[in-house]
């Protein structure tokens, strides 16, 4: 199995990561940091590295006005992408309330009340086909569940969700994809195609592999 990536040491924005802290409700691991300017934050490593400007939150007002300045506040994509989501959260006449504030998903306080926030923390969106997206489909928005992806890539995440046993254990494609250092998108395709979850999720990626398992499913009638 692929080594897991150990992150400590390194730097994201004003964050430097000190060590491993435990598990998100996902099984993602959550990594200690400390900020420039002193204060001690967890992230996932994901998070860390979409995430050029990563702070505790000291830098938020600083970069929510840069932010603001540059992609035209209310007439902005994302200033739309911002009421979107607080309408389906806040709104029982939203059609698809029920999906969301239906259910109890919620905006964070800070996003709820600031437009400048949500922009600082998520960006602009890197092209007309990127969205918001929760991570954990289960939990609320927030910068710590949310990054903009394109359609393909929120299917992508879906399909991480999908359960698979292996040695004893069952956790998703994304978990296994942490844990053996293999992408959920090539567990995930290496699964749709027949490959037995031993295969997929032990085989180091290679073309040569890939045929050998193939022709060994093939054989044995997996």
């Amino acid at each position: 199995m692929g080594q897991l990536e150990d992150l400590s040491g390194r730097e994201f924005g004003f964050l430097r990561v000190v060590e491993e802290a435990g598990r998100t409700r996902l099984g993602l691991r959550l990594w200690r940091c400390v900020c420039v300017c002193g204060r001690e934050t967890r992230r996932t490593g994901g998070d860390l590295k979409r995430r050029p400007n990563a702070s505790c939150g000291c830098q938020h007002k600083r970069l929510a006005a840069e932010a603001n300045r540059t992609h035209g506040g209310c007439k902005s994509p994302e200033y739309n992408s911002w009421c979107g989501m607080k309408e389906r959260c806040n709104n029982p006449k939203h059609p698809r309330f029920h999906d969301y504030g239906g259910r109890g998903i919620s905006v964070c306080q800070r996003w709820r009340e600031s437009f400048a926030a949500f922009l600082a923390d998520m960006g602009p969106k890197p092209t007309s086909k990127h969205t918001i997206e929760r991570e954990d489909n289960d939990a609320g928005y927030g910068p710590e569940n949310c990054r903009w992806a394109t359609r393909a890539e929120q299917n992508n995440n879906t399909r991480s969700s999908r359960l698979v046993a292996h040695d004893g254990r069952t956790l998703t494609v994304a978990q296994w994809g942490e844990e053996t250092g293999i992408r959920p998108g090539v567990i995930w395709f290496r699964l749709s195609r027949g490959w037995s979850a031993a295969e997929a999720l032990t085989i180091p990626v290679s073309r040569h592999n890939k045929i050998r398992s193939i022709r060994a499913s093939r054989a044995t009638g997996f």
